[in-house]
């Protein structure tokens, strides 16, 4: 099947605890999308050890979103919604354009997952 192609999306991952062998790794190519101001899952433990885990020619795309939060990867919520409701995976880091940079995760995922 064409959408089964050996590629793998990390957002906001978890890598505490990882180890990965390059002799077992499979992956064709590997995503991952950290964000600066995860305090769930801290860039230094969580995002950054990929860098050195997977090997480099199959590290496709590796960043740090300077300004987006763990919930940054969430679709927004509806205004009607928080408007009456604070919903702290809501709450965007000032300057922060959700749906802006879900768009541009969006696109990029498509097209990651897409290339053969």
């Amino acid at each position: 099947m064409p959408f089964i192609n050996g590629r793998i999306a990390l957002i906001a991952p978890l890598a505490k605890g990882l180890t990965v062998s390059e002799s077992l790794f499979s992956a064709k190519g590997v995503y991952v999308q950290g964000f600066a101001k995860d305090r769930i899952n801290l860039p230094r433990f969580h995002t950054q050890p990929y860098r050195n885990l997977i090997p480099s020619d199959r590290l496709v795309h590796f960043d740090i979103a300077g300004n987006g939060n763990h919930s940054a990867f969430i679709a927004p919520f509806a205004k009607r919604v928080t408007d009456i409701e604070q919903i702290d995976a809501a709450i965007d880091p000032p300057g922060f354009d959700r749906r802006a940079f879900l768009a541009r995760l969006n696109a990029d995922l498509v097209s990651f997952f897409s290339e053969e």
